[in-house]
């Protein structure tokens, strides 16, 4: 019996470490003689005797029981003592001691306020009569905070009114926000479709032009009983604006060629969006560095129309960019250019770029004049001067092509007439030269909710082209070309990504056409698992010569596991061909990074139909 209350005694001062070490020194000084007491002691003591073992470590533990979902989250945001989760306890917190510590009386002023803080976290779901059990428990291992939640009954909408006067009351903006408000009689009180509803149906009528829109009365009243509430919504929408006379300042344009920029006349009905559009199409002009637009609306006239006036910064006449890069098709890459932002003060531009790798270079000048809608719209005159490997051909061209592109039935069209002379060969044979004079048609369209990382949407880029014999060309041909990619989410951070490019060729003289006509498949882009170009009919010598048809499917799923690094699994399978169609195919996995530039591929590819066992493909770019 004295052996436990000493062993008490003693086990009160191992809190202070030291303390137990002097008093148990002490007792030998005083009892010389072995014990068996003592040694016992000691040995029970001896944790807390420093450099013997680490101080028993006590932590708080928060827990919450009976509920979930968007309330637990709600809760777990406003509860204090959830910020004091797994904290140490200590009985008094030393200056410079680590941040991660609690002191006993800490967690319990937090565990007072609990209560109070849970019903707040509660209302927004329309819980006004919850009941809560809050217990604070010693443990071995520390203290646990228990809340063990009823939420009781929720609030339900016993009447909903939703009234809007003013001239904007019928405006099809207006009803429908109205329509689309989430506040139906005999459904739960959610306080978040409340401002969801009252934030859609002010906005509408502001962004219409009902400038001095203005909320009468705007409440949720939630009756004595606590389980039903009333919304009220009253907007008077006042008279509606209108634009008056936009100007745009500006030194370096013809003040004539900027108006073009301008889609508003003078008594519109005010628009917010269209004044973004406008700030957009100025800014992405690259005719200006800063743009900022000035709604005066101190000066509004007797028929309420709002002067606009816009204010400019000339960005630089020069741009200089230079560039590089890799990807495995081509190989190291570089690229110089110059672009002259304003040649006059109708906003033509010129643009000149150099282009090196192992595989191709080139120089091209392009110059530019904006017609129609200038801000789009462009009238283009290209030279191209370029030194090609096509398949196993070696590539000789010139090229001069006029193109007009334009919006068209939501595509860009681009139509053009091209002139080219073509010199070529394929290993041993001897060279040929072309010359082709053809018009075209080219239409794309990309429509996705992310330029870099795209979760959904889709591309389509179609191009058609026909030269004639009798038309100044050496073979008659006709060639259409179909590229589509598809993207859709498969998860939170997964993606189900689909390629397919098909291609058909008609001549009278395949041997006469010049490999930039032809087909040819495989690489980074193409079939994963062979060479670039490295997939189409062969010669006698066995060198790649192309194919008049094009046929290439793909499928991929990208994942990513940790931040902007995921990996991917993939199959690719066609050919470009002349006869009869015998797809080849490759599969494999690869890593992925999305950086600021666009997305890296780093893919490992097995052919399926061919000597190699793997191939690795490098490439950078976007997904659509």
């Amino acid at each position: 019996m004295h052996a436990i209350q000493r062993f008490r005694s003693l086990s009160t001062c191992a809190a202070s470490g030291p303390v137990a070490q002097r008093v148990a020194l002490s007792m030998l000084r005083r009892d010389p003689r072995p014990s068996i007491h003592i040694l016992l002691m000691l040995l029970l003591l001896s944790p807390a005797l420093p450099g013997l073992a680490d101080e028993p470590r006590s932590s708080l533990n928060v827990t919450i029981r009976g509920i979930d979902g968007a309330p637990r989250d709600n809760v777990n945001q406003l509860l204090s003592v959830r910020a004091l989760d797994g904290r140490r306890i200590v009985a008094q917190i030393e200056p410079g001691s680590e941040s991660r510590q609690v002191t006993r009386s800490a967690i319990q002023r937090a565990h007072r306020a609990a209560p109070r803080e849970i019903r707040e976290a509660l209302i927004p779901f329309g819980y006004y009569l919850p009941e809560i059990d809050a217990e604070l428990i010693d443990r071995d291992n520390g203290l646990e905070a228990r809340y063990t939640i009823d939420p009781g009954p929720p609030a339900t909408l016993r009447t909903v009114t939703i009234q809007v006067t003013g001239e904007g009351a019928d405006h099809p903006a207006v009803e429908r926000a109205i329509a689309a408000a989430e506040l139906r009689e005999g459904e739960q009180l959610v306080h978040r479709r409340f401002s969801t509803a009252r934030d859609r149906i002010f906005d509408a009528a502001y962004d219409q032009g009902f400038l001095d829109a203005e909320w009468r009365q705007r409440q949720i009243r939630v009756l004595p009983n606590r389980t039903e509430a009333d919304i009220v919504l009253v907007l008077d929408t006042g008279p509606r604006f209108y634009f008056g006379e936009v100007e745009i300042e500006t030194e370096r344009l013809d003040p004539n060629f900027i108006a073009r920029f301008v889609d508003i006349e003078p008594g519109d009905p005010y628009d917010v969006r269209r004044l973004l559009d406008l700030q957009l199409a100025l800014n992405d002009s690259q005719y200006f560095t800063y743009v900022e637009i000035d709604v005066d609306a101190e000066n509004v006239d007797e028929q309420y129309r709002i002067p606009i006036s816009v204010r400019t910064q000339p960005s630089r006449p020069q741009r200089y960019t230079v560039g590089a890069g890799f990807a495995t098709d081509t190989g190291p890459r570089a690229n110089l250019g110059v672009q002259l932002r304003r040649v006059n003060r109708h906003g033509h531009r010129f643009r000149s770029d150099i282009q090196y790798s192992p595989i191709e270079s080139a120089i091209t000048a392009r110059y530019e004049i904006p017609i129609r809608n200038v801000a789009r719209d462009r009238l283009d005159f290209t030279a191209t001067a370029r030194q090609i490997e096509i398949g196993d051909a070696e590539t000789n061209q010139f090229s001069f092509s006029v193109g007009q592109s334009v919006g068209w039935q939501g595509f860009r069209r681009r139509l053009y007439m091209q002139v080219q002379r073509e010199q070529f060969e394929f290993g041993d044979e001897p060279s040929q030269t072309s010359d082709l004079l053809f018009p075209g048609i080219t239409l794309t369209r990309e429509r996705s909710n992310d330029l870099m990382f795209p979760t959904q949407g889709y591309s389509v880029d179609i191009d058609a082209r026909a030269g004639a014999s009798a038309v100044f060309s050496d073979v008659s041909f006709t060639r259409l070309r179909a590229n589509t990619r598809f993207v859709r989410a498969l998860g939170p951070n997964a993606r189900l990504l689909l390629r397919a490019d098909t291609g058909a060729l008609l001549t009278d003289d395949f041997t006469a056409l010049p490999p930039s006509q032809r087909f040819f498949a495989g690489g980074d882009r193409s079939v994963r698992g062979y060479g670039f170009q490295n997939l189409g009919d062969r010669n006698a010598a066995g060198d790649v010569i192309g194919g008049e048809y094009l046929l290439v499917g793909s499928v991929e799923v990208d994942y990513l596991f940790y931040g902007n690094f995921g990996a991917a699994a993939f199959v690719d399978s066609g050919d470009a061909f002349s006869g009869s169609f015998s797809p080849k195919t490759g599969a494999g996995v690869g890593l992925r990074w999305r950086s600021p530039v666009g997305m890296i591929r780093l893919d490992v590819a097995h052919p399926f139909d061919a000597d190699d066992d793997f191939r690795i493909h490098l490439s950078i770019g976007a997904d659509l």
